[in-house]
């Protein structure tokens, strides 16, 4: 593994036969505040388990009844080490009351982790990742990535990229997730296998990629496929961040085929040039194929008709 932005992929190495998701309420204002992004419908926490640094198994749904913010860090990221003292001041001030933060390494050493963790005096829970298999079903696009997971065990929202918790913000934020209750999950089933294109104009295709999308992609491109904040400028780490998919985007510029492509083995795939780096994960052990065409139908289905038939064109070219 390279140590670039890291991972590449992370939203579920394997995903059950359904997925649990629960509708959140309007209000944002503390995510905004924090530049997270809040799903409009929950994820419930997968099934995995993960090493804790002494070697024992811990899963993930082990803290259900507290507030989780998962942090996706590695000891050779700079902003992940900016974000340290403000972690662990957040978990000493609210750990009575129920706050977990729980940092999920990637790609490292027990050895390695535990010598940093002594090093800077961290006492919040420190967990592995090893293989990137957790890593990849969250999606995650580069270090540091946090998420938060209500009182239920349902992802809430979460981003990429540094964030100060000493703010304000930071703290209003976590006292309202840990004054809530959380909500009961309900099941969706998977779009069914024989889907093989992306059509706007299947309602059942375009439902099912609209719930995909929500778990999948939403977190780094936008609950209304908005993207992130000046998505045509270099990060200080390389690549950009995840653009747009929305007609203010170049999604449409992009033939169906080459669409899939992307998603399926990853943003390098797509890429002429070789020295520019993608930081866009690859979903081909995420998402099935039928899953990578609903949440494309989901997309387009979303464009003014102009730009439908811009993309129709060059998908008739590509043929």
């Amino acid at each position: 593994m390279t140590r670039r932005l890291i991972v590449g992929s992370l939203i579920v190495c394997t995903l059950m036969a359904s997925h649990a998701r629960v509708a959140l309420g309007a209000d944002t204002a503390h995510f905004e505040a924090l530049q997270l992004t809040r799903l409009e419908q929950a994820v419930a926490l997968p099934d995995m388990r993960v090493s804790n640094l002494d070697g024992q198994e811990v899963a993930l749904r082990s803290f259900q009844g507290k507030v989780v913010l998962i942090n996706f860090w590695t000891t050779w990221c700079s902003w992940c080490q900016r974000e340290r003292p403000a972690l662990e001041a957040l978990y000493t001030q609210y750990q009575d009351q129920g706050l977990v933060i729980l940092a999920v390494n990637i790609g490292e050493t027990a050895a390695q982790v535990k010598a940093y963790v002594i090093q800077h005096g961290l006492s919040f829970p420190h967990v592995l990742d090893p293989d990137t298999q957790v890593a990849s079903w969250f999606g995650v696009r580069g270090t540091p990535s946090n998420f938060l997971v209500d009182r239920s065990g349902n992802i809430v929202g979460g981003g990429s990229g540094y964030r100060d918790w000493a703010a304000p913000a930071a703290h209003q934020l976590i006292a309202s997730l840990l004054a809530q209750g959380g909500a009961p999950a309900t099941e969706t089933a998977h779009p069914p296998l024989s889907w093989h294109t992306a059509d706007p104009a299947n309602a059942e295709q375009v439902q099912a990629g609209q719930a995909v999308y929500a778990q999948h992609c939403a977190v780094c491109h936008g609950a209304n496929l908005e993207g992130q904040p000046n998505w045509k400028q270099t990060l200080p780490t390389g690549g950009l961040p995840a653009p747009p998919h929305d007609e203010t985007g170049h999604t449409w510029h992009h033939a169906d085929a080459l669409l899939f492509k992307i998603v399926k083995l990853g943003g390098q795939s797509g890429v002429a040039d070789p020295s520019f780096k993608s930081n866009m994960p690859a979903f081909q052990n995420v998402l099935s194929n039928a899953e990578i065409w609903a949440v494309l139908a989901f997309i387009k289905s979303r464009w003014p008709p102009t730009i439908r038939t811009f993309q129709d064109r060059v998908n008739a070219r590509e043929q």
